[in-house]
Formats: structure tokens, C-alpha cells, sequence
């Protein structure tokens, strides 16, 4: 009878065992799946289950990593990127052949990878901002443009990067606003100018009537001296007959005698094209024939 009750025992043992090991291996194959996922509360909640079925040394140190991977992840959430990278260079050193850890080890290095284009990213962010708010200060508002124009969102999320976006999104705002105000003041410009021209223009035509009706008409109060003219005298006399006395562009200059021995006149104004050069052209008013022996004057033109 005594020997039936230490079987019986035995066997018990053995089944409570085998339970124990089955209920182990359960709970280490859950843990390596949330690792697998990047689960690491679930991970943790597995091997600590693990741990009271069978409390082996190898599962103490890899829920120690997935805890450290568990605290750089929340490093890296909330900017601690130095600790953070910390955290996976001590992961990647962990010497263990266990599973868990190959796995953990591989996570570490790609969230240090991760964590290097983060950084990169927040440096040019930075760096940009800084350039733009120097460009801003110049008033080289083209140039801050460009800039913007050239430079890329980064793709991955994170709160620093939120925050440096938000002031780059102020900045492109006000970059905006200047152009357009620039915009708008050039465009105002060109129109004052070309109201300005325009004017120009009608008062030269005025002007040009007003040169045309004196060559028509010629100098109401002109009265032909007597006797011979010299050629002095005779220029003078275009000079009043045209009503040009006055208008110091305008020459009156001799060209020719006629067949008739008269006096021919050119009246014109020389027009400046250049004022660095002093190169320009002559704009003829009228033809004006003088009689030098007695003075008579008519429009060669009417």
C-alpha cells in the first residue's frame, strides 16, 4: 500500500512537471512573438509568467533587455535621443546566443538607425530656420523662397520635428506675405510709370502741335526788314518767323541756295538718345526760304 502512495506521487510529480514545462514553453513562445511584433508590455507579461513556471537565468536577462528596449523607445517618444541612443548600444553589446536576444539586438540597431536620420532631419530643420529668419532680416525674400522651394518634410513623425515644422510654416507665411507685398508695390511702380510715360508722351505731341502751327502759320508778328540781309540777319530772321527763338534744342541752320539765289533753311531739334554718350538725332521742324535782298520769308512746307 505504502509503495502504491509514492507511485502515485511520482506520477503527480511528473504530471505537475510536465504541466509546468508545457505552461513554460507557452508562455516563452508568446514572449518571442510580442518581441517579433515589437510588443514589448505583452513580451514582458509573458516572460514573467515564464519566470514563475521555471526561473531560469537566460529569461531574466532578456526581460532586463526587453525593459531597456521598453525605455528607449520611451526615450526616443520624448526627445531623449542621446539616452535613447545609449540604450541600443548597450542592447547591440549584450552577449547572449538566446533567440530574444538576436532579436532584440537586430530592433536596437535599426531604431539607432532610426534615431541617426531623426537627429539629421532635426539639424537641417534648424539649420533651414536659421537660414530663413537671416534672409528674412536682408530682405532677400527671393532667395528665403528658394530655400523653402528646395527643402523636403521629412517623413517620419515626431513631436521635436512638430514643432520646428510649425515655426518653417510662420516662416514660409511670412515669406509669402512679403513677396506679394513686393509683388503688389512693383506692379504699382511700372503702372505709375507707365502713367508716366504716357503723359510724357501726350505733352510731347501737344508740343509737337504746337511746332507744327507756328511752321504753318510762322510768326504772326514777323515784319521783313529792308534792304540786303547777311546770312547772321537771315537766320535770325527763320529763328522768329518759325517762333523757335526761345527753344534752345531747336538750330536753325543754313543748307542751300537756291536757283533763284534764295536762302534755304532747315529748322530742327536735337534729340538726345543717350546722356552717357551725348548720341542722338536730329528731328526736323520745318524748311523755311529767306529772299536775303529783301527780306521775304515763306514755309518751303505750305
Amino acid at each position: 500500500m505504502k509503495k502504491i502512495y509514492i507511485l502515485s506521487f511520482v506520477l503527480l510529480a511528473l504530471l505537475l512537471t510536465a504541466c509546468s514545462s508545457q505552461a513554460y514553453n507557452e508562455q516563452k513562445e508568446l514572449a518571442f512573438k510580442a518581441i517579433d511584433e515589437e510588443r514589448y508590455e505583452d513580451a514582458k507579461d509573458a516572460l514573467l509568467l515564464a519566470i514563475e513556471k521555471k526561473d531560469q537565468e537566460e529569461d531574466h536577462l532578456i526581460l532586463e533587455t526587453v525593459e531597456k528596449m521598453m525605455t528607449l523607445i520611451e526615450n526616443y517618444h520624448n526627445g531623449l535621443f542621446e539616452e535613447a541612443n545609449l540604450l541600443a548600444e548597450e542592447i547591440e553589446n549584450i552577449e547572449s546566443e538566446s533567440d530574444e536576444i538576436e532579436l532584440l539586438r537586430n530592433q536596437a540597431e535599426e531604431w539607432k538607425v532610426r534615431l541617426l536620420v531623426l537627429e539629421t532631419q532635426w539639424n537641417e530643420l534648424g539649420d533651414l530656420i536659421e537660414q530663413l529668419r537671416e534672409l528674412l532680416s536682408q530682405k532677400n525674400y527671393a532667395a528665403a523662397k528658394q530655400q523653402l522651394n528646395e527643402y523636403e518634410n521629412p517623413e517620419q513623425s515626431h513631436a521635436v520635428l512638430d514643432e520646428l515644422l510649425g515655426e518653417l510654416s510662420e516662416l514660409e507665411e511670412k515669406i509669402e506675405q512679403e513677396l506679394n507685398q513686393e509683388n503688389t508695390q512693383e506692379t504699382e511702380s511700372e503702372s505709375n510709370h507707365t502713367e508716366s510715360d504716357k503723359n510724357q508722351q501726350e505733352d510731347e505731341k501737344e508740343k509737337e502741335e504746337e511746332v507744327e502751327q507756328d511752321t504753318v502759320s510762322g510768326n504772326q508778328d514777323y515784319e521783313a526788314p529792308p534792304g540786303g540781309l547777311t546770312m547772321d540777319e537771315a537766320t535770325n530772321l527763320v529763328a522768329d518767323f518759325a517762333g523757335v527763338s526761345n527753344h534752345q534744342t531747336v538750330q536753325v541752320q543754313f543748307d542751300h541756295e537756291n536757283s533763284e539765289g534764295h536762302w534755304v533753311f532747315q529748322v530742327f531739334e536735337v534729340v538726345i538718345d543717350n546722356p552717357d554718350t551725348n548720341e542722338g538725332h536730329s528731328a526736323t521742324w520745318g524748311w523755311y526760304v529767306v529772299n536775303p535782298s529783301n527780306g521775304e520769308i515763306y514755309d518751303l512746307m505750305n
